[in-house]
């Protein structure tokens, strides 16, 4: 058999879904989704018998796979919102942004760590099917805590359950890559071992600072800068919209212009600091990415002196050095995103803030500008199986990566990206990980003329259809165990007592050897909602 690659994907179902023998009157409602504005009254239209899900710290999604950031917004002003690591403060703690991570017991996995962020691994996930308990090891800079806390008991082995989550942090930063290790040891039922699952850390600090109290000088970390407010006590730095003109001959306004053509003019920009501190060089593959909103990229832009590499002082050089700008747009108009240079070490790199437009009726003045660490990873897709709109109804199948595509990415880039997506749904939709259930898939690799392709060994039970509390699942034709099919059994006994029934559906000639399954080849007649959400005047 070949069979060169195994993951799980996933299907995510709301908290109210698992819960719905014990809240029935509850999960029978429609529930939508509201965000709640700091600055403005929301205002919304609720529909009787329907829940509204009041979402309280909601951050807008990632543009690429963030491992950690800094984030600049401004009244046509700017604040970093950032936050501080302290391994004593539990309350702490639970406020710092997370990231998922997977480990595995067949080889080491390897990753980024940001300062004032949480890594948390799920050790069930990847734990030995025989495994009844763990223990953790790790060296002096990291820092853990096992949770659910087992009650009446706190020696090691800690007991395995399904939702024995391990949440990793550290306080100092690395001198070279992956000089950092934790490892899980899991154990049987006599406490033999059975296997270690071995994870090396490289950390870096990222501060994208501003100045955030207004006295002309630009802190790390300002406790300030993740919030505005007016008037000569206030805080928040301010942005500068560009409206003079440099040049003397044609007086055209300097943020029509699309270069930095004198120094002189950064004065009218409004200066930011990105600190670094860290490893000579980050990891393979990881970068500093800059990224803005299509909306800001109309109000706002932002320049950064060309980096200065060390090369010789030849005729080469000097003449291609003429026709170099000293100064390079890195976000603005027509550019969304833009990789920003690592110097390496406890390093500063000016960036230059101009502000395009002043606020009006259609721009209150509030800028946001992100910056985050990512890392390689094999986003193709997340394909939802089912949502009813506006109000949000979730009985949803995640079918995320894709099943073609995925050409040769490493076994752990396709998991990186399975993490990812679970952070976007666990912080967009208010989810917790135990809300997430893995299913089995293997993957095989065929040969095209477009090149390598991974797709599904066998019929892929993630690309279901969802009725209600009926699930058409593709049959997987599985190993049998005891006249059953593992598969499925395994399958059933995680959806079943969710209140859902599994019925199993051979399409494996008309979809599954056509690389699709029965959510691909499905139409579904569906009740439409009452609520005329197009008639909503807000």
């Amino acid at each position: 058999m070949d069979m060169s690659q195994q993951q799980k994907k996933s299907v995510s179902l709301p908290q109210s879904l698992r819960k719905r023998k014990m809240m029935a009157d509850v999960t029978n409602m429609s529930q939508r989704t509201c965000r709640l504005e700091i600055k403005v009254p929301t205002q919304t239209v609720y529909v009787v018998g329907t829940e509204i899900k009041v979402m309280v710290d909601r951050q807008p999604p990632a543009f690429a796979q963030p491992i950690g950031f800094g984030t600049v917004t401004s009244q046509v002003h700017k604040r970093v919102k950032r936050n501080c690591l302290s391994k004593k403060d539990a309350s702490l703690q639970t406020m710092m942004p997370q990231r998922s991570l997977t480990i595995d017991t067949d080889k080491t996995t390897r990753t980024t760590y940001v300062l004032g962020t949480q890594l948390t691994v799920n050790v069930n996930r990847c734990a030995p099917p025989l495994a009844k308990s763990f223990s953790v090891k790790c060296t002096p800079n990291v820092y853990y805590k096992v949770t659910p806390q087992a009650s009446g008991r706190s020696a090691v082995p800690y007991p395995l359950t399904t939702n024995s989550i391990l949440i990793v942090t550290m306080d100092t930063v690395s001198e070279t890559a992956n000089d950092s290790k934790l490892s899980v040891r899991y154990y049987g039922e006599k406490t033999e071992s059975l296997g270690d699952a071995v994870l090396h850390l490289t950390a870096v600090e990222i501060s994208l600072d501003v100045d955030a109290d207004r006295d002309g000088v630009i802190e790390k970390n300002n406790p300030n800068k993740g919030s505005w407010k007016w008037g000569p006590k206030g805080h928040g730095a301010i942005l500068l919209v560009n409206c003079d003109s440099e040049t003397k001959y044609s007086k055209k306004v300097d943020s029509e212009v699309e270069e930095i053509s004198k120094v002189s003019d950064l004065q009218d920009m409004s200066k930011m600091i990105l600190r670094t501190n860290g490893p000579a060089e980050l990891p393979e593959g990881y970068k500093l990415t800059m990224h803005i909103s299509q909306t800001a990229s109309e109000n706002v832009r932002v320049f950064r002196p060309r980096t200065k590499a060390k090369m010789d002082n030849t005729l080469k050089y000097q003449l291609l050095n003429l026709f170099l700008k000293d100064y390079m747009i890195v976000v603005g108009r027509g550019k969304l995103t833009q990789e920003v240079p690592y110097l390496g070490g406890k390093s500063e790199l000016e960036l230059f803030a101009e502000g395009l437009r002043f606020p009006d009726k259609d721009f209150d003045g509030l800028i946001t500008i992100n910056l985050s660490l990512t890392e390689p990873s094999a986003k193709d897709e997340i394909e939802f199986g089912y949502i009813d709109s506006p109000h949000h109804r979730f009985p949803v199948v995640l079918d995320s990566p894709r099943d073609g595509d995925l050409q040769e990415f490493p076994y752990n880039s396709i998991l990186n990206c399975i993490d990812w997506n679970r952070d976007v749904l666990k912080k967009e939709l208010g989810l917790e990980e135990e809300d997430i259930i893995d299913l089995p898939i293997l993957f095989k690799m065929i040969e095209e003329k477009s090149g390598t392709r991974a797709v599904a060994y066998y019929p892929d039970m993630v690309n279901m259809i969802v009725l209600g509390d009926q699930l058409g699942i593709p049959k997987p034709f599985g190993p049998q165990v005891n006249g059953k099919c593992a598969l499925e059994t395994e399958v059933s006994s995680l959806l079943e007592p969710l209140g859902l029934k599994c019925n199993f559906i051979d399409d494996f000639a008309p979809y599954h050897k056509l690389l699709g399954e029965i959510h691909c080849g499905s139409n579904v007649r569906r009740e439409p909602s009452p609520f005329k959400w197009w008639n909503v005047e807000l």
